[in-house]
């Protein structure tokens, strides 16, 4: 294999033999981390040295979580997510588009954007607030900070896939798109995901869908700014939607393979079936009657699920109609909640959530079991708040809000002038932090 250091130029092969004579039995230092984690994209020399350092250890040599930290901090610089600019590239893809170009170049193009990726930091300030790490780490998590990220949420009106009619390229939009999420998740597995619960390590998804702005009472998008699967995730499903307009047939066998797949792929599917198109009411019955307990019961892992139950009641069987209600009315499992809340009050959120959930199904366009509705409306009594319920996703987890913060300026500068003021500036720019909410620099 060709060595990696025969593209550096003779200056930057200087700096590589320093940075390799540096590294050589500092792996295992936390200063050797800390330092390769400052290496920004433009300092390839020290980070060659780093990488053929590590290539040139023996496993032998280098304990862990050592050797897997610095690993993640491979894989970090490798996902290009440094480089990756969404304003430039949406509007480059549009002006593509708008083109005529459907090409495999133009498929990868928007891929990256949103595919998901690595990102290795120093620890965060609110992770040292909560104490220092242990002077012999034990985890990764002790080194350095490793996420799943991405770019930012990628709308298709924005890049022009509203307009776009051609079938095959849509198909390969979305298997590239698909493959893109498979990817994130099996990082995401690595990361401690597993594979049910926990889908913070997975950078957060409020809906796998986008949400447009009447269907919601926050500000904005509720995925608007995370990072890591939900862009993928999300723009995956616009393009499926948009492909079972030319090809129905495909879409509903994408959709399928979806239900079989992994809880993100079940949550994708879930939105998709609210579209008749695409699951039929037997379908839908069958998947409900099934489903398990937190798949039927938590709003938090799977909201689609919850919508699709409300949306589509009306057209399952009377018997499925019958066994989803009878569900709801043995009230979610005592589990979904903290072993500290007890008698009456336990029994008073189960049969909260127990008719919130019946409500939703009304406030969807449904109508109970007609044997259900003296029963229902006698329960719906006691919560005067679900009698004003009017929003499918009521309970639903919320986007985070943000509040207006009155301006503080710091006016000490205004009052000096000339290279006095200059100074101060140089002083303060280059002070190191105080602490983590008291950074001269900011």
């Amino acid at each position: 294999m060709r060595p990696r250091w025969i593209e550096l130029s003779d200056r930057e092969r200087h700096t590589y033999r320093t940075a390799v004579a540096f590294l050589a039995g500092r792996l295992e230092q936390r200063e050797s981390i800390e330092w390769a984690l400052g290496l920004h994209p433009g300092r390839r020399a020290e980070r060659i040295a780093v990488l053929d350092t590590l290539d040139g250890t023996r496993d032998t040599d280098l304990s862990e979580p050592w050797r897997s930290a610095w690993r993640w901090i491979e894989e970090s610089w490798n996902s290009g997510t440094e480089s990756r600019s969404i304003s430039d590239g949406a509007y480059a893809i549009r002006d593509r588009i708008i083109r005529g170009d459907r090409s495999a170049a133009l498929v990868s193009q928007i891929v990256d954007l949103v595919r998901p990726s690595v990102k290795a930091t120093l620890l965060s300030k609110v992770r040292l607030s909560h104490g220092r790490p242990p002077r012999r780490p034990r985890s990764v998590g002790h080194l350095v900070a490793v996420e799943l990220t991405s770019g930012e949420l990628l709308y298709p009106a924005a890049i022009g896939l509203d307009s776009v009619q051609e079938r095959d390229f849509l198909l390969e939009l979305a298997l590239a798109l698909d493959a893109a999420v498979s990817l994130g998740l099996n990082i995401g597995r690595r990361l401690g995901w597993d594979g049910e619960r926990g889908v913070w390590r997975l950078g957060m998804l409020r809906r796998a869908y986008f949400v447009s702005k009447g269907d919601t009472t926050d500000d904005h998008e509720p995925d608007k700014f995370h990072r890591g699967i939900a862009p993928a995730a999300k723009l995956l499903y616009a393009v499926v939607v948009k492909l079972a307009d030319l090809d129905l047939e495909t879409a509903r066998s994408i959709g399928t393979r979806w239900q079989a797949a992994d809880p993100l792929h079940l949550r994708s599917w879930a939105a998709l079936a609210r579209d008749s198109r695409l699951a039929t009411a037997k379908d839908v019955g069958t998947f409900l009657t099934g489903c398990n307990k937190d798949q039927f019961w938590n709003l938090h892992s799977y909201p689609e699920i919850a919508e699709l139950r409300a949306t589509r009641f009306g057209e399952l069987t009377l018997s499925d109609q019958k066994a989803v209600v009878a569900r709801l009315k043995r009230k979610p499992p005592r589990s979904h909640w903290r072993r500290e809340v007890k008698g009456e009050k336990l029994e008073e959120a189960r049969a909260y959530w127990s008719v919130r959930e019946l409500r939703r199904i009304e406030v969807a366009g449904a109508q109970l079991p007609e044997h259900q509705q003296l029963w229902f409306k006698a329960q719906l009594e006691r919560f005067k708040d679900l009698q004003q319920m009017s929003r499918i996703d009521e309970g639903f987890m919320r986007g985070p809000e943000a509040g207006f913060v009155p301006p503080n300026p710091d006016n000490r500068y205004d009052l000096l002038t000339g290279t006095a003021r200059l100074d101060a500036l140089e002083r303060a720019l280059s002070s190191g932090e105080r602490a983590w909410n008291d950074d001269p620099a900011d």
